[in-house]
Order: structure tokens, then sequence, then C-alpha cells
């Protein structure tokens, strides 16, 4: 899924935000080649439910992926790497 900047609420929480878990993971341009991911922590309905957000930038070269995490969500990482992989 993606979707534009200015559909944004200003929150981390998935439910506030009136989302579901088939909303993710989602794909936010910000600027020509360069978008946001957007993912889920934990599953809805856990005080984990918020969002985590990573950058990528597609360049000829190939993509830069900017996740700064950190190592206790390496799954996650590797999750986004590869949905970028097949999109």
């Amino acid at each position: 899924m993606i979707l534009g900047a200015e559909a944004q609420v200003r929150t981390a929480d998935a439910v506030m935000r009136g989302l579901r878990a088939s909303d993710f993971p989602r794909i936010i341009p910000l600027a020509e080649n360069v978008h946001a991911y957007e993912d889920l922590k934990a599953e809805i309905g856990t005080s984990f439910a918020f969002t985590t957000n990573s950058l990528f930038v597609v360049t000829s070269n190939g993509v830069l992926v900017a996740d700064t995490q950190g190592s206790i969500i390496c799954k996650l990482t590797k999750e986004q790497i590869d949905f970028l992989s097949k999109n």
C-alpha cells in the first residue's frame, strides 16, 4: 500500500489512527525516490501496537535503507528489505 504524506496522523498508535494489521507494511512517498517504510512493532490489541518507520532511497546504483530501530528489531529490518525487494 502506498500513501501520501498528507494522510498521516501524528501518533504512532495504530489504533488511534484507525488502522488495522492488514494496512501494514506500507510505503509512504516523501520525495522523488525517497520513501518511508512503516510497519507495526507488535500486534494490534497489545501495548506495543505502534508503528515503526524506516527510510529508503532508490538510486540508479541500488537502494539505501536507513533503519535506526536498533539491534533488537533486526527481524523487522530483514522483513522490510524482503518486502522492498518484491515491490
